[in-house]
């Protein structure tokens, strides 16, 4: 409910529907091209990643065997 009231406020006060306004100052300018309200390419698999401690250090690794 809170980004249905949040959007409202931004819609209002850009002029601009929410999507567009958060693909323009928020997903393009932090390059997350694949973020969106909808699935734009249903044939593409998504990627699983897995947390992975490393010397240490907690790191997100891409999982190959992931089906």
């Amino acid at each position: 409910m809170n980004i249905d009231i949040l959007g409202g406020i931004i819609e209002k006060i850009t002029n601009t529907k929410l999507n567009a306004f958060l693909e323009k100052r928020v997903f393009n300018p932090l390059k997350m091209f694949d973020t969106d309200f909808k699935v734009k390419d249903l044939k593409r698999k998504a990627i699983k990643y897995d947390l992975i401690e490393e010397n240490k250090n907690n790191v997100l690794k891409a999982n190959e065997n992931y089906h």
